[in-house]
């Protein structure tokens, strides 16, 4: 999953199979907000015996770059309710981010989340119809 700001919007980069697809327009920068201001509930180590739950092989990549490089790559991936992260630019400190869950409702695990809603039935302009 890779989005791209043109300068005007966000899209799907030109190399995604989503790249005609149209983003929901406030969905990225929701996201952007809420790991932003998303808390470490807890530093986990990945040594033996530690807490570190399965499950990263079916996570997402977060990759954040300017024109010149990667500021920023994590791994982001959920257990149940609880959300998990490990920052891919520091592979030798073997650690992982247990996240604030409340990522779990907030997080795009596919790319179904930045697609735009579908149109809602409007009511109709004359009012409910009354059968007698």
């Amino acid at each position: 999953l890779e989005l791209v700001n043109d300068g005007a919007k966000w899209k799907f980069s030109d190399q995604s199979p989503f790249s005609k697809v149209e983003l929901s327009s406030g969905k990225v920068p929701e996201l952007l907000d809420k790991l932003t201001g998303t808390r470490v509930q807890e530093f986990l180590t990945g040594k033996a015996g530690s807490k570190v739950p399965p499950g990263d092989r079916a996570g997402v990549k977060v990759t954040v770059h300017n024109d010149k490089a990667k500021i920023k790559e994590y791994l982001v991936w959920k257990v149940a309710d609880q959300v998990y992260a490990r920052d891919l630019l520091s592979p030798g400190r073997g650690e992982t981010l247990k996240l604030d869950g409340m990522l779990v409702k907030h997080f795009p695990w596919d790319d179904r989340y930045f697609h735009p809603a579908p149109p809602t039935a409007s009511p109709s302009p004359r009012g409910p119809e009354v059968s007698k």
